[in-house]
Protein backbone atom coordinates (compact mmCIF):
# COMPACT_ATOMS: atom_id res chain seq x y z
CA UNK A 1 0.00 0.00 0.00
CA UNK A 2 3.02 2.56 0.45
CA UNK A 3 4.03 2.16 -2.73
CA UNK A 4 0.60 2.66 -3.75
CA UNK A 5 0.43 6.19 -1.95
CA UNK A 6 3.86 7.26 -2.94
CA UNK A 7 3.52 6.69 -6.72
CA UNK A 8 -0.23 8.08 -6.43
CA UNK A 9 1.33 11.79 -4.83
CA UNK A 10 4.16 11.20 -7.27
CA UNK A 11 1.71 11.18 -9.88
CA UNK A 12 -0.73 14.00 -8.42
CA UNK A 13 2.73 16.61 -8.26
CA UNK A 14 3.21 15.80 -12.05
CA UNK A 15 -0.86 16.21 -13.09
CA UNK A 16 -0.61 19.58 -10.27
CA UNK A 17 2.23 21.15 -12.09
CA UNK A 18 1.65 20.37 -15.89
CA UNK A 19 -1.62 21.81 -15.57
CA UNK A 20 -0.44 25.06 -13.78
CA UNK A 21 2.47 25.73 -16.21
CA UNK A 22 0.04 25.57 -19.32
CA UNK A 23 -2.98 27.17 -17.64
CA UNK A 24 -1.06 29.51 -15.59
CA UNK A 25 1.90 30.33 -17.33
CA UNK A 26 0.57 29.84 -20.60
CA UNK A 27 2.88 26.86 -21.79
CA UNK A 28 2.28 24.49 -24.60
CA UNK A 29 0.93 21.15 -22.74
CA UNK A 30 3.95 19.16 -24.62
CA UNK A 31 6.48 21.60 -23.25
CA UNK A 32 4.80 21.69 -19.53
CA UNK A 33 4.90 18.45 -19.25
CA UNK A 34 8.30 17.82 -20.24
CA UNK A 35 9.41 20.54 -17.92
CA UNK A 36 6.78 19.02 -15.06
CA UNK A 37 8.84 15.60 -15.29
CA UNK A 38 11.76 17.49 -13.96
CA UNK A 39 10.41 19.26 -11.87
CA UNK A 40 8.42 16.86 -10.06
CA UNK A 41 11.18 14.49 -9.85
CA UNK A 42 12.88 17.14 -7.70
CA UNK A 43 10.10 18.04 -5.49
CA UNK A 44 9.22 14.50 -5.08
CA UNK A 45 12.23 14.11 -4.24
CA UNK A 46 12.71 16.86 -1.48
CA UNK A 47 9.25 16.66 -0.78
CA UNK A 48 7.85 13.06 -0.16
CA UNK A 49 10.75 11.72 1.59
CA UNK A 50 8.44 10.05 4.42
CA UNK A 51 5.82 8.38 1.82
CA UNK A 52 9.40 7.19 -0.44
CA UNK A 53 10.76 5.87 2.94
CA UNK A 54 7.57 4.08 3.77
CA UNK A 55 7.55 2.32 0.14
CA UNK A 56 11.57 1.33 0.16
CA UNK A 57 10.48 -0.42 3.76
CA UNK A 58 7.55 -2.12 1.94
CA UNK A 59 9.84 -3.19 -0.86
CA UNK A 60 12.71 -4.36 1.73
CA UNK A 61 9.93 -6.49 3.55
CA UNK A 62 8.88 -8.08 0.84
CA UNK A 63 12.07 -8.87 -0.78
CA UNK A 64 13.55 -10.37 2.38
CA UNK A 65 10.24 -12.32 2.71
CA UNK A 66 10.55 -13.70 -0.58
CA UNK A 67 14.20 -14.20 -0.01
CA UNK A 68 13.31 -16.33 2.99
CA UNK A 69 10.68 -18.29 0.77
CA UNK A 70 13.98 -19.00 -1.52
CA UNK A 71 11.71 -17.12 -3.95
CA UNK A 72 8.50 -19.23 -3.99
CA UNK A 73 4.86 -18.09 -3.38
CA UNK A 74 2.99 -20.22 -0.39
CA UNK A 75 1.76 -22.89 -2.81
CA UNK A 76 4.88 -23.21 -4.72
CA UNK A 77 6.81 -23.78 -1.47
CA UNK A 78 4.81 -26.43 -0.22
CA UNK A 79 5.16 -28.30 -3.63
CA UNK A 80 8.28 -27.92 -3.85
CA UNK A 81 9.13 -29.54 0.28
CA UNK A 82 7.03 -32.03 -1.54
CA UNK A 83 9.02 -32.69 -4.19
CA UNK A 84 12.64 -32.88 -2.26
CA UNK A 85 10.85 -34.66 0.31
CA UNK A 86 10.16 -37.58 -2.83
CA UNK A 87 13.57 -37.11 -3.77
CA UNK A 88 15.32 -37.46 -0.91
CA UNK A 89 13.20 -40.98 -0.35
CA UNK A 90 13.80 -42.43 -3.75
CA UNK A 91 16.51 -45.15 -3.98
CA UNK A 92 19.84 -43.85 -5.84
CA UNK A 93 19.67 -44.72 -9.65
CA UNK A 94 22.46 -48.10 -10.25
CA UNK A 95 25.11 -47.28 -12.77
CA UNK A 96 25.56 -49.99 -15.00
CA UNK A 97 29.10 -50.77 -17.15
CA UNK A 98 27.28 -51.19 -20.79
CA UNK A 99 30.05 -53.81 -22.34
Amino acid sequence: MPLIIYSALRLGLFAALTLLMHFWAGMEWWFAALISVFAAWGLSYTMLDGPRDAAARYLADRAEARKARKGLSVGQSEDAQVEDAAQDAAPEPVERDEP
